[in-house]
């Protein structure tokens, strides 16, 4: 007979009833060596492993950086890993004594990267564990609880887990209808009205999350358009958080040579644009940059509004960066020559990457939306379902079912549904994988759907 221990909260009882947790059955993920069956579960999970090596052992000609024609092997982040007896301390230790760290090394890296306007200063920047621990942060120091917090669609699918906990915020889907580019101007009349709806059925809306370069959609927002949405923000008396993250990794393609260039909201003039700085917030981090997401370095960007950034120091104290992480990427964002090399090495990785996986759909006739940044893309498997799923079945059930299929072959993506993606068949596919795993991944789709075998040597690509 099973003993009943004491139960959990009301608000995480709701909470689970609300948000079940995912229960996919997947295994033990695929390894070349320990377990060549296993699932492939990485095309639904945004990483980049193109520079992986690169960042932890390579051996790279030293005439890249000083001029000699030397090659040798090198151990970036072990010969760069140096921890002084400060590290070992409570965070305060870093933040007031006189060893370099991340909340004097990012504002740098912003400063060199992002373009601001105005130079960012330390007391712009809140470090932290990782851009959803930061974001959850931010949203319970703006929003109480019942607050709406609006997100554009598509939009990144864990914004709301990050919203719900700990604020108890209302994430609100700004719906923009099937024919509507969600990141052009004709989008803004949309997200208008779902705000004006919200408000009116009692919850009212306090900030905008502000994806750019998108995710899913993988491309940059035009400036006048990110204007746009600030001036929206101001007009609602919103926050205004834009979420770049993929800043750094925007990329042209050879179908589309000269896209849409980013740009930071750090690098606009707000009071030219009639928007209070004093609303504009951003959040970056440089482990995504770097390939190296499960590091956890990230930073919350704010010049005018010290009030709110005294507050964001105060609550990330319970869940602080790991100074160990803070150490190591202290000296990687703090070599100039190395970091400038490695980031546009990844654009032309990037590059090759997605124009693979993009000959790849195209030819098996898969309708996709071009992308030119992040490490994903958009992809309609529609005439796949329909070519395996059961035709008595509704659409939901046919979806699952093909879900099934590629998880019985090894290989996994998730329909964009979870983004509020108007296209119900349409699934995010990264394409960042190791290219030895990418390829796999490919034929493991071709046998669950039946399809014929792609030649990649038929393309002519550029080789990684």
């Amino acid at each position: 007979m099973p003993i009943a221990g004491p139960g959990l909260s009301k608000r995480a009882e709701e909470h689970l009833a609300a948000y079940p947790p995912d229960l996919t059955k997947l295994g033990k993920y695929y390894d070349r060596d320990h377990n060549p069956d296993g699932t492939i579960y990485w095309l639904c999970i945004a990483e980049n492993s193109l520079m992986s090596k690169e960042l932890i052992e390579v051996r790279y000609t030293f005439s890249q950086f000083v001029g000699l024609s030397l090659t040798v092997p090198h151990q970036y982040m072990e010969s760069h890993f140096h921890l002084t007896p400060s590290h070992l301390k409570y965070r305060n230790s870093l933040r007031n004594g006189y060893v370099n760290y991340t909340g004097k090394s990012l504002p740098l890296y912003f400063n060199t990267y992002f373009k601001p306007l105005h130079e960012v200063l330390p007391k712009h920047v809140v470090p932290g564990n990782g851009l959803g621990s930061l974001l959850a942060q931010f949203v319970w120091s703006v929003c109480d609880q019942g607050d709406g917090v609006l997100l554009p669609t598509p939009y990144y699918a864990d914004y709301p887990r990050d919203i719900l906990f700990p604020a108890q915020a209302v994430p609100v889907a700004g719906h923009i209808p099937l024919g509507v580019d969600p990141l052009s101007s004709a989008s803004l009349a949309h997200v208008r009205e779902c705000i004006v709806k919200s408000n009116e059925a009692g919850t009212k809306i306090k900030m905008i999350i502000f994806c750019n370069p998108h995710n899913p959609l993988g491309r940059a927002y035009p400036k006048e358009v990110v204007i746009q949405y600030a001036q929206l923000a101001e007009e609602f008396d919103l926050h205004f958080l834009a979420d770049e993250v993929y800043a750094l990794q925007t990329f042209p393609t050879s179908a589309n040579p000269a896209p849409t260039p980013f740009v930071s909201v750090l690098a606009i003039d707000w009071a030219a644009h009639g928007v209070s700085p004093a609303r504009i917030h951003a959040l970056a981090g440089p482990t995504k940059d770097f390939g190296a997401s499960g590091i956890k370095v990230g930073a919350l960007i704010s010049q005018a509004n010290p009030a709110l950034m005294d507050m964001l120091y105060d609550t990330v104290r319970a869940n602080p960066m790991s100074a160990a992480a803070d150490a190591l990427f202290t000296q990687i964002i703090g070599d100039r020559a190395w970091c400038d090399w490695f980031l546009a090495e990844n654009r032309r990785r990037l590059r090759v990457a997605y124009e693979r996986a993009a000959a790849w759909a195209a030819w098996h006739g898969l309708r996709f939306q071009p992308a030119n940044a992040g490490v994903f893309f958009v992809l309609d498997l529609a005439p796949l379902i329909d070519k395996i799923a059961p035709k008595e079945l509704e659409l939901g059930p046919r979806i699952a079912f093909a879900v099934q299929a590629m998880i019985k072959n090894g290989i996994f993506m998730r329909p964009t549904d979870n983004c509020e993606d108007p296209v119900p068949t349409n699934f995010r596919m990264t394409y960042t994988l190791p290219e030895d795993i990418m390829r796999l991944s490919f034929k493991r789709l071709e046998k669950t759907f039946d399809l014929p075998n792609w030649n990649e040597d038929e393309q002519a690509l550029v080789k990684l």
